[in-house]
């Protein structure tokens, strides 16, 4: 369950598994059930103080949990990965769709708020989390060079590795 600052039941503790608040200052949580620890499967769903359903349009919601560069883990504040019909998108704490469920995968770049690592029809690309593509999933692997965006990428394809540049210096 979930208790405030005050110590008051916010949602009651009835689910075996971990509730997840990714932005303290949103009432979404993400709830993790149906784990199957032989397989590595499980399910997810938004829930609010109510213990009412969210985002019910999508078959999963998850987390965008991110790492620093000490390697302690974060969780994107503004964004939420969903899962509908075997593809994943992007959507914001208000349900608004930012990134159209279309992408293979999606994971956020390391230590880039907001920065995320996509890959469709087995290519790689980076976009932000209001859908704005940075780089086309056109690679067979796309790493950011550093923990400033700005700094650019290293690429890959089959005629080896690059540097693309996102912005002038």
């Amino acid at each position: 369950g979930v208790i405030d600052a005050n110590g008051d039941i916010v949602i009651s503790p009835e689910y075996e598994e971990m509730i997840v608040i990714p932005n303290n200052q949103k009432p979404v949580f993400i709830v993790t059930y149906d784990l199957n620890v032989s397989d590595m499967t499980y399910k997810t769903k938004a829930i609010n103080e109510n213990n009412e359903l969210l985002f019910t349009d999508y078959d999963r919601v998850e987390i965008l949990d991110n790492h620093d560069k000490s390697n302690s883990i974060y969780y994107e504040k503004s964004i939420l990965k969903v899962l509908k019909d075997g593809k994943y998108g992007v959507i914001n704490y208000d349900g608004k769709e930012e990134i159209k469920c279309e992408y293979d995968e999606i994971i956020p770049a390391t230590g880039l708020n907001n920065i995320l690592i996509v890959k469709k029809d087995g290519k790689y690309g980076v976009i932000n989390g209001l859908g704005t593509t940075i780089i086309s999933p056109e690679y067979d692997s796309v790493t950011p060079l550093s923990t400033k965006p700005e700094d650019g990428y290293i690429i890959r394809n089959e005629d080896g590795y690059g540097i693309a540049l996102t912005s002038k210096k």
